[in-house]
């Protein structure tokens, strides 16, 4: 039964059968589960209420039966395309204002910003991301990557102009270097450039230390956990442990306050513990320190085994097991030294003086003696 075709309020109806068009070799199909084989569509406005489709389909053609490929164009009041989708490429292109942003498989490209809740790296399927337009033959904008939080403030930016990472004022950490574990492998946290990844900042996890290297040796080294700082050692011994010498302007002031001290009694045979210690000169063993870097040429000093037999106080034996020698500790057995051999001098110099009056008397009897033998002969 052929399809009637009813007009009536400015519409077509068909019943009973589809619309075909037909131009030449080109024949649309317009029915009530399919539009086909048309190769454009242009209307002034789309509306959603006013399309009841399951699915729409673009294009022409099968796997099996290859035709041209379908795209939708969306115009605005003066004609110009401000949204394309291009069926061939699998692509959408928007202009607006001169500018043209792309959309496709291989790239997104030209966008001025992009706004979303959150982007998981799981949705981000691509081998580059690169934000900003331009070239180095061709400068443009430079790109900026920007997170807010939920009342839209920006707290963190990356600044592609400068190259600069920019953090809102907040308590929270900034950067986070682990995130669980006591025993980790050493995490750098800031290196020169891929070709000087040794030159930096490294993280060590075991013994909770921050160290400074060079060319993967420790330059300076901060001890969170034994709150130690070394300098040109990754070990520290004690508070600040400096293998290197050290050189300064000012003096330097140990606490001594009577306040802070107990215990106070004076030192005896000062004198007899510096006649026991012995002072040497020396040259270091080149490698011998374990892994401490000495001075080269002769040097002043004492052999800690030594001092240690006279003076333990002064003595300290390190986690490494090497001993030093608190040398400004001698100090005060110096002075007691000394004072007790001035105690020695004085009384010698009381002694002499008897001496000499003893013997100025006998003299002066003598003389008064050889006197009288003289009158008397």
């Amino acid at each position: 039964m052929p399809a009637d075709i009813v007009i009536h309020d400015n519409k077509v109806e068909v019943i009973d059968g589809p619309l075909v068009l037909r131009d030449g070799n080109d024949q649309g199909v317009i029915s009530a589960t399919r539009i086909s084989s048309i190769p454009e569509v242009s209307t002034g406005e789309l509306r959603a209420e006013d399309c009841h489709v399951q699915a729409m389909e673009v294009g022409t053609g099968s796997p099996r039966e290859p035709r041209a490929p379908g795209s939708v164009e969306v115009k605005d009041r003066q004609g110009e395309v401000t949204l394309k989708i291009d069926g061939q490429k699998g692509s959408i292109q928007l202009r607006k204002d001169g500018k043209t942003a792309y959309l496709g498989p291989d790239r997104i490209s030209s966008v001025d910003r992009v706004l979303t809740r959150k982007l998981q790296s799981n949705e981000v399927e691509a081998d580059q991301l690169e934000v900003g337009v331009g070239s180095p033959s061709e400068p443009a904008e430079a790109g900026e990557i920007q997170l807010n939080d939920s009342r839209g403030e920006e707290t963190l930016r990356l600044d592609g102009a400068t190259g600069s990472l920019h953090f809102a004022n907040g308590t929270e950490p900034m950067l986070y270097v682990l995130s669980s574990g006591t025993s980790n492998p050493d995490r750098p946290v800031i290196a020169h450039s891929p070709r000087f990844d040794t030159w930096g900042l490294t993280y060590r996890d075991r013994g909770d230390k921050f160290i400074f290297q060079r060319a993967g040796d420790g330059v300076m080294t901060v001890g969170l956990g034994e709150q130690q700082v070394g300098i040109r050692t990754e070990d520290p011994d004690f508070t600040l442990h400096v293998n290197g010498q050290v050189a300064g302007v000012g003096a330097f002031n140990g606490l001594s306050d009577a306040r802070c001290k107990e215990g106070v009694e004076p030192l005896h045979s000062a004198l007899d513990a510096v006649r026991r210690l012995r002072g040497v000169r020396f040259e270091w063993k080149e490698g011998e320190c374990g892994g401490r870097e000495t001075p080269e040429g002769p040097q002043l000093g004492f052999l800690a085994q030594e001092v240690e037999e006279v003076l333990p106080e002064v003595v300290t034996t390190g986690r490494s097991g090497y001993r030093s020698v608190a040398y400004g500790s001698v100090v005060p057995v110096l002075v007691e030294a000394i004072k007790e051999q001035q105690e020695e001098l004085e009384q010698a110099r009381e002694e002499r003086r008897a001496l000499e009056d003893r013997l100025a008397s006998l003299e002066a009897r003598l003389s008064a003696m050889e006197e009288t033998t003289a009158v008397v002969g």
